[in-house]
Parts: structure tokens; sequence; C-alpha cells
């Protein structure tokens, strides 16, 4: 099934029915803890800025959260034996 981006909710992992337990700490971008704790404190006052997160938004972002956790991995340790394997065929 193919999701349309403009239809994911970029604000999904800060929202207050968020599925995911992810970090705000891993979430910001070159910002200070303070700036982070000021914006999060802002988004958080309007809560008209947050719309009920739809089927394609969870999707989206639960795929993502699975790509991090499995496949990613899975692909470093297999690039990382495979260069093992590499260097002692060398042998």
């Amino acid at each position: 099934m193919k999701i349309k981006l403009e239809t994911v909710d970029p604000f999904y992992i800060f929202h207050p029915r968020c599925r995911l337990a992810v970090s705000p700490e891993e979430t910001r971008l070159k910002a200070t803890m303070e700036e982070l704790k000021t914006w999060l404190a802002e988004l958080h006052e309007d809560s008209s800025k947050f719309s009920d997160p739809k089927f394609p938004t969870e999707c989206f972002f639960l795929t993502l959260h699975t790509h991090h956790l499995s496949i990613l991995p899975s692909c470093r340790r297999y690039i990382r034996r495979f260069g093992l394997f590499a260097s002692l065929t060398e042998l």
C-alpha cells in the first residue's frame, strides 16, 4: 500500500496519542535542550495544532520505527561481517 507523503503529519511523534515511545532527545535536530523544551511547551500549549492521527501517518511512522529497530541494524551487521570475511579471504 502506497502512502502519499502529503497525508503524513510530521508532528505525529510529538502528538499526545502517538503510539511510539521516542525520546525527545532523539528527535531534535541541531537544537539545545532549552530550545527543545521551549518549542515543545509552545507546541503542547495549543492542542489545535494537533489533528487526530490518521491511518497513513501511523503506518508511516510505525514502518519507519520498524526499519530503525530491525532492518537497518541487520544491514549494518551484514556489511560488517562481509567486510571481515573479505579481509580474511585476502590472507
